[in-house]
């Protein structure tokens, strides 16, 4: 996507890049991740002190162990507990582990959202310095969740601008259109005709018509015809006769009545291939 960033600017994202990342120092070990986007930490108490203590002795017992899996669990049990009590432990049992691990990817997907509501930029930079394109991918899709609550536009921004793909990525981006298609079906669409043909752009393009077609039928299949790349038109064309198969038959009905040609042949098509699923 990063190849489309001036034509995504070109429809109007008019938003500030966020400066790139600037690389933590590596820890004594080797690590395998960035340090957690963790908040000022709380001041040590006699109390905070022996607890310490203790999570520096299960850090260094996690480390003595033989398998990754139990490795994981150890380290990620420490992280969690020392998050608000000794950030630089916890920065170090999150560096420890695995690369695409579900302790660590529950890890990540919690601070990375908790950052992204606090200060998106902070959010994305640290998303920017993580050490592999999974967790890179599933970071930003996260980020770009907690953005399109409030602005779609700007969290596809951030998705195009992150640079990086995967499931985690493909995933946003069809949450992304949901919501922006609520408010903008036409700006959500022009931003899904970048992508490449493939899932993503296809599962996207389905939830934007549906969006647009059940709160403005006559639009929406208007728009359908003049989308000039036939095999987005076509993909369309699809959503749109799968949304209205879907559909009561009452609203049916009704929504047939702005159909193009084209949308009405592939909603025969959709009935015959139900039909034969059925028997």
């Amino acid at each position: 996507m990063k190849a489309h960033s001036a034509r995504i600017l070109a429809l109007a994202f008019l938003f500030t890049a966020c400066d790139k990342s600037q690389k933590l120092a590596d820890s004594k070990e080797k690590s395998t991740g960035s340090s957690l986007p963790l908040r000022p930490a709380s001041p040590k108490t006699n109390k905070s002190a022996s607890q310490n203590e203790r999570l520096q002795s299960a850090f260094r017992e996690a480390k003595k162990l033989r398998t990754p899996e139990e490795r994981n669990r150890a380290f990620s049990s420490v992280a969690w507990d020392a998050l608000e009590l000794d950030q630089d432990l916890a920065s170090e049992a999150f560096a420890q582990m695995t690369p695409g691990s579900e302790e660590k990817n529950r890890l990540l997907e919690h601070f990375v959202m908790r950052s992204a509501e606090e200060n998106v930029e902070a959010a994305t930079r640290w998303a920017d310095s993580l050490s592999t394109d999974g967790e890179k991918s599933l970071a930003f899709g996260k980020i770009a969740l907690v953005v399109a609550e409030k602005e779609p536009e700007r969290a596809a921004q951030i998705l195009s601008e992150s640079g990086v793909a995967g499931h985690d990525f493909d995933v946003a981006v069809v949450e992304v259109v949901q919501r922006w298609a609520a408010t903008s079906p036409l700006a959500a669409a022009a931003w899904l005709s970048l992508f490449k043909a493939g899932d993503a752009r296809t599962a996207g393009l389905e939830q934007v018509v549906s969006i647009w077609i059940n709160k403005d039928p006559k639009a929406a299949c208007a728009w359908i015809p003049s989308i000039k790349d036939a095999k987005l038109r076509q993909e369309a064309e699809q959503g749109a006769a799968q949304t209205i198969l879907n559909a009561p038959k009452i609203s049916q009905v009704n929504l047939m009545k702005f159909a193009t040609p084209a949308i009405r042949a592939q909603f025969n098509k959709l009935q015959i291939q139900t039909a034969a699923q059925s028997h």
